[in-house]
């Protein structure tokens, strides 16, 4: 059209059919995504997130609003856990990596480590029920750029597996 002003709306995906997910191995896991941000703003966007929707516990990866990737475990009870990955840079792809286990949390982003969280508390009985990809409800913390992949294991990776994940992409 020429006449008339176009909007489109932003790509987002709420799972909640978690069926291809073991519920009772998730007290262990890795996620790695490979994805882009297309342009810097001032506030935090979700790539994605697994929740016991509506509650915690949660684990997400998402850029603050400083473009700095973080990586965020919410449980019910006990200690949250969160690690700094570094910045990203607007219109440059990422691969970033996430692995979890009780008092054990390790990321990586672009094949540098973040500081380990060995303090996380990681419940035995997480039963997520909604995998969030590009925003979370309501459409709020939406990711702006492009999400090339999203994989898991149902296993903690080791911190020699975060970074050959993160730099092989």
């Amino acid at each position: 059209t020429t006449t008339a002003p176009v909007t489109r709306s932003a790509d987002a995906a709420t799972i909640t059919d978690l069926s291809w997910l073991d519920a009772a191995a998730t007290a262990v896991g890795t996620f790695v995504v490979a994805a882009s941000n297309e342009t810097a703003q001032a506030s935090t966007r979700l790539i994605m997130a697994l929740n016991a929707f509506p509650s915690s516990p949660n684990f997400q990866i998402y850029i603050d609003g400083s473009e700095n990737i973080q990586y965020s475990i919410t449980p019910d009870t006990g200690n949250s856990g969160i690690i700094a990955g570094g910045a990203v840079s607007a219109g440059i792809g990422f691969t970033a990596a996430f692995s979890y286990a009780n008092n054990d949390m390790g990321a990586a982003t672009d094949g540098t480590l973040g500081a380990p969280d060995d303090i996380v508390t990681i419940p035995l009985d997480i039963n997520p029920t909604t995998l969030f990809i590009g925003a979370q409800t309501a459409g709020n913390l939406m990711w702006n750029g492009h999400i090339k992949s999203i994989r898991y294991w149902p296993s903690q990776l080791t911190d020699e597996e975060l970074i050959e994940l993160t730099t092989s992409q």
